[in-house]
């Protein structure tokens, strides 16, 4: 059946042909206190009866109520995350890293170096990534010597313009096969670096965003966490 994760821990999932759904809660008071207050909707089985979680029959509750439960129920887990380590910041470039004394190109670079001599066509494809990329969230742009990095906690993703294509990978926390992929490398068991090549800006369609939020989550450190809730 479908599961919903928050930080890769189970929050919630649809069992019995989705008429009913297990609810990850606080704690087996807050689940007592629901059971009491609407005992139609809520209710438990052995499974669960020592687990801070709850069973509700989504038809017999209304649907702001099962609103409200949810959102409290996520506010609750959430805020027991433990607290991110802070970004470290490189004393010469100002280039924040998630590990202190990152090894880096340091340097201060342009975006413009990049596209100088470069064709219209090119940097319409590096647009067409870099409005993909702003549609997973928050990003940070960082021109390098030689490429063009996405950063959120780490790099997820670079582009290299070049005469008639734009050169770039993505990582990601498994091997992803694709004939698309010009290449892959293995860094790590938890890091595959996807390397591709763009041509077009209709190149940058719904597979390759795809890869994108799958590598946005690598930038925010969200493979790691799985890991460490299965441990």
């Amino acid at each position: 059946m479908p599961a919903f994760l928050l930080d890769g821990k189970f929050f919630a999932r649809f069992r019995d042909d989705d008429a009913v759904l297990a609810l990850r809660l606080g704690s087996i008071a807050e689940r007592d206190v629901l059971m009491r207050l609407a005992p139609q909707a809520f209710f438990v089985t052995d499974h669960y009866r020592d687990h801070p979680a709850v069973l509700i029959r989504l038809a017999a509750i209304p649907a702001g109520l099962l609103s409200e439960v949810l959102s409290e129920s996520w506010r609750v887990l959430a805020e027991r995350r433990p607290p991110r380590r802070p970004l470290w910041t490189c004393p010469a470039c100002g280039r924040r890293f998630a590990n202190r004394n990152q090894s880096h190109a340091c340097g201060r670079h342009r975006l413009a170096e990049h596209f100088r001599g470069v064709p219209r066509a090119v940097r319409d494809v590096y647009t067409a990534v870099v409005a993909a990329v702003r549609e997973c969230g928050p990003v940070k742009v960082l021109p390098e010597k030689t490429r063009i990095a996405f950063q959120v906690r780490m790099s997820f993703a670079q582009v290299t313009p070049r005469r008639r294509w734009l050169d770039g990978h993505v990582v990601l926390a498994r091997r992803l096969e694709s004939p698309r992929f010009r290449k892959i490398e293995t860094i790590s068991p938890r890091n595959h670096v996807h390397h591709f090549r763009l041509s077009a800006p209709a190149e940058v369609d719904a597979e390759f965003r795809a890869w994108l939020a799958e590598a946005y989550a690598v930038g925010e450190q969200r493979h790691l966490r799985r890991a460490s809730g299965r441990r």
